[in-house]
């Protein structure tokens, strides 16, 4: 749970100066185990919340685990590289936990690319990484996609945790 509480620390640094009902949208994109949805759709009570994995496990999980709130989220299986068809933005927050870009770097970075294109001109896009390595490769993708880094990593004043995976938290705008 202290990696949850360290991102969602950053998540409520980088949102500092906009009115949590200014959030209206909000992507969580490879959703995985997705354990940050309810935190993210309670932090900003006037989003709708959509989740999307490639993975059809994931999101039977996210519904089950957001059944109290499943008004304002909504679990899409699906290959984030077609966003655009599958649930258009814009989006005002858009959220990648733990991408596992050893694995999927030609995939992730269309996917990346598609979420980019996404995102509302005010627009935040936050990616968390185990590995300096995957962190570099983020970085990287997303630059090619047209985004610029925000200034302030690492965002959060709680301390990175001995085993993990919110080691490395970056910030992004269109």
């Amino acid at each position: 749970m202290a990696d949850l509480d360290r991102f969602l620390d950053a998540v409520r640094y980088l949102t500092v100066g906009r009115p949590r009902e200014a959030i209206e949208k909000v992507l969580i994109a490879g959703c995985g185990f997705c354990d940050e949805c309810g935190a993210l759709a309670e932090m900003f009570p006037s989003a709708v919340v959509t989740a999307i994995d490639i993975l059809e496990s994931n999101t039977r999980r996210t519904v089950a685990m957001t059944a109290e709130i499943s008004d304002r989220v909504t679990a899409i299986q699906g290959n984030l590289a077609w966003l655009r068809k599958i649930a258009p933005g814009p989006y005002d927050l858009i959220v990648v936990r733990h991408p596992n870009l050893d694995e999927g770097t030609k995939n992730w970075r269309d996917s990346l690319k598609a979420c980019i294109h996404e995102l509302s001109a005010e627009g935040l896009m936050i990616i968390s990484i185990y590995s300096l390595m995957e962190a570099t490769t983020a970085n990287q993708l997303v630059k090619a996609a047209g985004a610029s880094l925000r200034v302030g990593s690492p965002y959060t004043s709680k301390p990175v945790a001995l085993q993990g995976n919110d080691r490395y938290i970056l910030a992004y705008g269109s």
